[in-house]
């Protein structure tokens, strides 16, 4: 037997995933949005010993949606290295070049600026508490091609003042850590890799409770997690985690344990590690 390992994380690859399948025995395809139900009923999933998962949604959608084998698929969460906090004077300085004052509340985000994210939620939340809350502020690191109407909605909301744009930083991470509370106002994640490097470094979560996000944040218990697409919800979430610092911290804490025992790097290696010694040792 040659084994043969395909990952394909968009529909676009799944044609050539199936053209190298029929050259090869493929034992493992990571299909974590597949939109091609005929190719992966009638060449992928013919052809492939297992499919792996980032989350118990997606798996769900595989076999519901997309036709896959339900015996096929596993789930195997998205792990990362862990962050090892930035001092606090380094904090400082970050905030201060993003033009923060330190007794500003910084809520913020990460990734790219797609419509899929629906940062718009994100702004309109913060401009629905901005009136109330002086020390309220945004700041939003990432590129896309969504970043042209966000810049317009910030400037027609009034925010120009209060939401920083980064654009693409190669540095992102370290800038999570400025933020005082991390949001993911996404319409649909998987598992989401700057979600776990924020709780991985001990920074409180807010999640909409779409794809994997409420598998990895349990609401009231390691973050906040509120319905999609609703600047009501939202809007109180950050209103309550602003205004109190012990629960934030709390459930900060609470989140950095949860990511520990299930979410590093190593245990997601260890998992695929598992997959693959399982699926060598079945009989040819």
């Amino acid at each position: 037997m040659h084994p043969v390992v395909l990952r394909c994380s968009v529909a676009p690859a799944l044609p050539r995933a199936a053209a190298a399948a029929r050259r090869a025995r493929p034992i493992l395809s990571e299909v974590p949005n597949p939109k091609r139900a005929f190719v992966n009923r009638a060449l992928i999933g013919n052809l492939t010993h297992a499919f792996v998962a980032v989350s118990e949604d997606v798996r769900t959608r595989l076999e519901r949606y997309e036709g896959l084998d339900a015996r096929k698929i596993r789930v195997i969460y998205n792990g990362v290295t862990a962050r090892t906090p930035i001092d606090a004077a380094t904090r400082m300085k970050l905030r201060a070049q993003l033009g923060f004052e330190p007794d500003d509340f910084v809520i913020g985000t990460v990734g790219r600026f797609d419509s899929i994210k629906n940062l718009p939620l994100l702004v309109r939340s913060i401009a629905a508490i901005a009136p109330l809350e002086p020390r309220v502020r945004g700041l939003l690191v990432g590129d896309g091609p969504e970043m042209p109407p966000v810049r317009a909605l910030i400037e027609q909301s009034g925010l120009q003042q209060r939401v920083r744009l980064t654009g693409f930083r190669e540095d992102a991470r370290d800038f999570a850590q400025c933020m005082d509370l991390f949001v993911l106002s996404s319409f649909s994640e998987g598992t989401s890799l700057a979600l776990l490097e924020a709780m991985s470094a001990g920074v409180p979560v807010a999640v909409t409770a779409v794809g994997g996000n409420p598998e990895i944040v349990s609401h009231g218990k390691t973050g906040w997690v509120v319905p999609s697409d609703d600047v009501g919800a939202l809007s109180a979430a950050l209103s309550e985690a602003m205004g109190d610092q012990t629960l934030r911290e709390q459930r900060a804490a609470a989140g950095r344990r949860h990511f520990d025992e299930r979410f590093r790097f190593e245990t997601m290696l260890g998992h695929y590690r598992g997959l693959y010694r399982e699926l060598l040792e079945q009989p040819t």
